[in-house]
């Protein structure tokens, strides 16, 4: 078989790009209404922008609750506060197992950084601003990493949940081990 110089050089580029699992996920469509769509597909446009602790816009990256808080601004116009611990009061609690694009996904970090939100995307997916050099990423909620820090979902938009409707939002049903 003859390579040429230009096989010879695709393979070299090749090599170069290393090997990946996977580009990053298509959009979540996720067909529970136009809204929670809107919040999906502005969550997933700032893809791959740089973690800045404090940080609320695209050109100065993002911290966890600064991404939130921009993403709900520019797709529904909703304000949130930039801080974890307010925005886990905002909207009402939802159970694990009753999750829904859009809502926000609380967890538990370290006692230093008590708490990280991330929103949830379908399919046992949450996209976030992650810190120490990160950028805004999509991961599972149960990944090992993630699934012990799972502590609290909220949800910012309708339908809501009825008082007594659902369980608690217990980890094994978001990771499906119901």
């Amino acid at each position: 078989m003859r390579w040429g110089a230009l096989g010879i050089f695709l393979l070299m580029l090749t090599g170069c790009a290393g090997i990946r699992e996977s580009g990053p996920p298509d959009p979540v469509i996720t067909g529970h209404g136009p809204v929670r769509d809107r919040v999906v597909k502005t969550a997933y446009r700032f893809l791959g922008t740089p973690y800045r602790f404090g940080g609320a816009t695209p050109e100065e990256g993002f911290d966890c609750s600064g991404y939130v808080a921009y993403v709900f601004s520019k797709s529904v116009g909703l304000v949130l506060p930039h801080y974890t611990g307010a925005q886990i009061k905002e909207g009402r609690p939802v159970p694990g197992d009753r999750l829904l694009p859009a809502d926000l996904v609380f967890f538990r970090i370290s006692h230093r950084q008590p708490l990280h939100v991330g929103i949830y995307l379908g399919g046992n997916r949450f996209i976030h601003a992650p810190s120490q050099d990160g950028e805004v990423s999509v991961e599972r909620l149960d990944h090992p990493y993630w699934k012990p820090r799972y502590r609290t979902a909220r949800r910012l938009l309708p339908p809501f949940i009825k008082k007594g409707e659902g369980r608690p939002a217990l980890f094994s049903a978001i990771a499906g081990n119901s």
